[in-house]
């Protein structure tokens, strides 16, 4: 209630509110604070006398109430067109002019709209319930989808005007009571299973959104259009040619972009961790045209269609990633992606590397002091770039989490056109094979594509005879391996498989992973650039780092911290390897090392295997 003046306490408003509360108990409390500040304004004997006069007619405003109840409760029912069932309304007024109820102060108007609750909604994850609200306008039905918090709720409810139910905010109260009170009447009106997110259902036999009327979507405008982007267009003879047609060409990168969208739904039921296949090379080669074929597999790859947007925001990308849970999420060209993360820099994706791999969103209050529902997603993730999403810098935890390729020479596809008439071809026909891809799994069953994805994975190891490899990528790749054999035998049958050599190079190794092995690179390769800061002749450095001494590198710790910054490693624990390693010396209890005269320096042994037609780096 707003602060109220001597005027506006003794307004029909104020006391209109008063006697609209039902429950007796907050009524007089009500009561008694607007008698304290009708005493603080001087006004309180009026006040007091309109009450009393008020009350009287609120007394006989429930008498005839409940004579009316009693006359009209067997026929008060919703007098609407026949599109939709006939509806309990209680002492409700609703027809093709609206709804109205009647109060103390006579006729009230909750909606100008026909306007009825016509389906509940239980979303399967949470157990929230949604209700699907029809309404007349315009000549015609329409239907949205209200969460129950907003719709039943006389301050939230006013944002469904949007969708063009009329009425107003003095009326907001009373159209949340009619929606109360009506779904309250009636239990017939249906209940429906509802979803807000993609992927399996049903413990692995069904898949949203491929499920007629069983299961429906429920979530809010949000995502309806990329709901609807995950549908069939054109002519699936001529998709499948041009797939098979691509699959013949000596490149790579298309076919390994489609088996990632497919391996995609099959991160969670293999019980595999999320993880990213991040495609780049030079710019007009057909990088966007082999990411939009890898987005035509489940729908329309256009940008307003079932492909993310770079430019999003970090919370964008969190629902958006909920709401594909288990289907691919790809994002074409990420060199426009904004500081998505609070700490990222300029060119710096690691930030956004452990959150599309990590899986789940932030915890975030509400306003009730509780938690809010956790996002979560089990997918694969699909990029590209000019540059790769990793770095020398790049810590092991991201290493881990991204596949990458390097486009190969030339542009990707060889149609005569560049790659424009392969961009048409599935601008027109695509969203055919990505359903058939999940009837045949559910129709395999994931014993047998277990024991496929096992296979791979033991033709991995046994290939990777010194240990090379780093075992968490072997999963994946080896995923991406079972979903194009799946691809190739049960809907292409055209034999072409991906190269099975050619993936096992994609494979990081071991030593590529360490945060350490990489740490060591990047300090030696620092010092080779700043090597005139070492010098120790005639010419003094304009800046000493440090020196060279016995096969060590001297570095002053100072200018080792900055190193230790830009290489993105924690010195402490590097120089702590490094000893145990022996390509550090320091003194106990320290990370540096003393040297008489100098100072104390932190030491780093200099390489011993230098190409034979490398010059001396000193």
């Amino acid at each position: 209630m707003q602060i109220l003046t001597a005027e506006t306490i003794l307004n029909d408003e104020t006391f209109d509110e008063l006697f609209t509360i039902e429950d007796e108990v907050e009524r007089t409390k009500l009561y008694l604070q607007l008698t304290d500040r009708a005493s603080d304004l001087g006004v309180k004997t009026k006040f007091e006398t309109l009450y009393k006069a008020f009350k009287n007619q609120f007394k006989q405003y429930l008498k005839d109430m409940q004579q009316a109840v009693v006359k009209t409760d067997r026929n008060n029912v919703t007098q609407y067109d026949d599109t939709y069932p006939i509806l309990n309304c209680g002492t409700w007024e609703c027809d093709m002019q609206g709804v109205r109820t009647y109060t103390m102060f006579g006729e009230v108007t909750a909606c100008y709209n026909p306007v009825l609750p016509v389906m509940r909604l239980v979303n399967l994850q949470t157990g929230d319930e949604k209700t699907v609200i029809a309404f007349y306008k315009d000549g015609r039905w329409k239907e949205i989808v209200v969460d129950n918090s907003v719709l039943l709720n006389a301050n939230k409810i006013i944002s469904i005007v949007r969708s063009g139910i009329l009425f107003s905010s003095e009326n907001a109260k009373f159209l949340a009571r009619y929606f109360t009170e009506i779904l309250t009447y009636n239990y017939n009106i249906p209940v429906q299973m509802s979803t807000s997110k993609m992927g399996w259902l049903d413990n692995y036999n069904s898949f949203m959104p491929f499920i007629d009327n069983e299961i429906v979507f429920d979530s809010e405008s949000c995502f309806s259009s990329v709901f609807n982007a995950i549908s069939e267009h054109g002519k699936r003879d001529t998709y499948i040619n041009l797939i098979k047609d691509i699959r013949k060409r000596d490149r790579k990168e298309p076919m390994l972009l489609v088996a990632t969208s497919l391996a995609s739904v099959l991160v969670k039921p293999l019980g595999l961790l999320p993880f990213i296949f991040h495609l780049y090379g030079e710019a007009g080669k057909g990088k966007t045209v082999a990411t939009m074929l890898a987005a035509s597999i489940w729908g329309d790859p256009s940008e307003d269609g079932y492909m993310s947007d770079p430019k999003n925001t970090a919370t964008v990308f969190e629902i958006y990633l909920d709401f594909l849970n288990n289907l691919p999420f790809i994002c074409d060209d990420m060199s426009k992606l904004k500081r998505v993360m609070s700490s990222q820099k300029q060119g710096d994706f690691s930030d956004f590397i452990y959150f599309l791999a990590g899986g789940t969103g932030k915890k975030r209050s509400n306003v009730n002091l509780g938690v809010n529902k956790i996002t979560s997603w089990k997918n694969c993730s699909i990029t590209n770039a000019e540059k790769p999403l990793t770095s020398e810098t790049s810590n092991g935890g991201e290493l881990l989490r991204v596949i990458e390729l390097e486009t190969s020479p030339g542009v990707i596809f060889d149609d005569g056109t560049s790659g424009k008439l392969t961009a048409d071809t599935i601008r027109e026909n695509y969203g055919f094979l990505g359903k058939e891809f999940i009837e045949i799994i559910i129709e395999i069953g994931f014993e047998k594509i277990k024991q496929i994805h096992s296979e791979f994975v033991n033709k991995i190891t046994d290939r990777d005879t010194d240990n090379e490899k780093e075992g968490k990528q072997i999963q994946p790749m080896a995923l991406i391996l079972t979903a194009d054999k799946l691809f190739t035998d049960y809907i292409l049958k055209d034999g072409v498989y991906l190269d099975f050599d050619f993936c096992y190079s994609l494979i990081r190794s071991n030593k590529a992973m360490s945060d350490n092995e990489r740490a060591y690179e990047f300090i030696i390769n620092e010092v080779a650039i700043n090597r005139n800061n070492f010098r120790d002749d005639e010419i003094q450095p304009a800046q000493r780092w440090g020196y060279v001494q016995d096969g060590y590198y001297l570095i002053n710790p100072n200018i080792f911290s900055g190193i230790a910054e830009r290489g993105n490693f924690n010195k402490k624990m590097f120089v702590e390897w490094a000893v145990r390693n022996g390509l550090s010396e320091t003194n106990p209890g320290r990370t540096d090392k003393y040297v008489k005269s100098k100072g104390r320096f932190i030491f780093v042994k200099a390489p011993t295997e230098i190409p034979e037609d490398a010059d001396e780096p000193f």
